[in-house]
């Protein structure tokens, strides 16, 4: 978070709304949002130190989450080159100093199936059904 984008957004009081906002937007802890809030002035000693007793009083995970978690898409992309051009995943993986079983993890994550949308635009259907204009996971 760099200081002169977020200085301007932190609440001046210890204001939890404002603080859960920011932690959706920054993709953050709220425990960062108030050490940087602390650091850059915004907040005095009294209201970090208040701030940081309360979210150590509710413990981990911390309140409000941050929204879907982003699709590893990098990782897929490079092992189907790989697969273009003959690199086995081992190797690729060897080269990328990755954990075997981080990159693995990653890798099945990025590669379920997820549901895709298409248009069914043919006048076919059964008498008396309405017809299927949307179908996830076509035959």
């Amino acid at each position: 978070m760099p200081g002169a984008e977020i200085a301007d957004e932190l609440p001046k009081r210890l204001d939890w709304e404002a603080l859960y906002a920011l932690k959706r937007r920054w993709g953050t802890s709220l425990k960062s949002l108030v050490y940087r809030a602390h650091a850059l002035g915004v907040f005095r000693e009294s209201t970090y130190k208040r701030a940081m007793m309360l979210l150590a009083q509710n413990g981990d995970p911390e309140p409000c989450e941050l929204g879907p978690r982003e699709a590893p898409l990098l990782l897929e992309k490079a092992v189907r080159l790989c697969e273009e051009t003959g690199v086995p995943f081992d190797e690729l993986v060897a080269r990328s100093g990755l954990p075997f079983d981080l990159a693995n993890e990653v890798y099945a994550t990025a590669t379920m199936t997820r549901p895709r949308l298409s248009l069914d635009a043919s006048s076919e259907h059964v008498a008396g059904e309405a017809p299927a204009a949307l179908q996830l996971f076509p035959g």
